[in-house]
């Protein structure tokens, strides 16, 4: 078992968004964060951990979502590009008496990755089309 203190920082915008500000503390460069910490297991990867942190915190406390109304809801972390300190969150979203599944993706940098600390920050969003 290994423990990790994962630690997501957004901005005062994406902060307004937010249903329950109070889970998140302000930095001291005027970002505000919220601590996730995992006791990962042999066979676990951070990665769930992270998907984890952010439908906790970013998605299902974000009303413009609407998970309440959501009978299928689920997260993938996609990596674009050649640039490994940045990724993507894609969110798959399908409502309740609704044929087609909605999409929105969350774009995050790393900002500290260490053996038992990982930091990063969501840096800007896209709502798509449904498809």
């Amino acid at each position: 078992m290994e423990k990790i203190q994962i630690k997501l920082f957004i901005s005062r915008k994406y902060l307004s968004e937010i249903s329950e500000k109070e889970i998140f503390q302000e930095s001291e460069n005027g970002k505000f964060y919220v601590e996730f910490p995992v006791e990962l297991q042999e066979n676990e990867v951070l990665s769930d951990y992270i998907i984890a942190c952010c439908e906790t915190a970013l998605i299902m406390k974000n009303p413009k979502y609407e998970i309440d109304n959501a009978k299928d809801f689920n997260c993938e972390i996609m990596n674009l590009g050649k640039s490994e300190s940045f990724f993507n969150l894609l969110i798959n979203i399908r409502y309740n008496n609704e044929e087609k599944e909605f999409h929105d993706i969350m774009l995050f940098k790393e900002l500290k990755v260490e053996k038992q600390l990982y930091e990063f920050e969501l840096i800007g969003d896209q709502t798509l089309f449904a498809i």
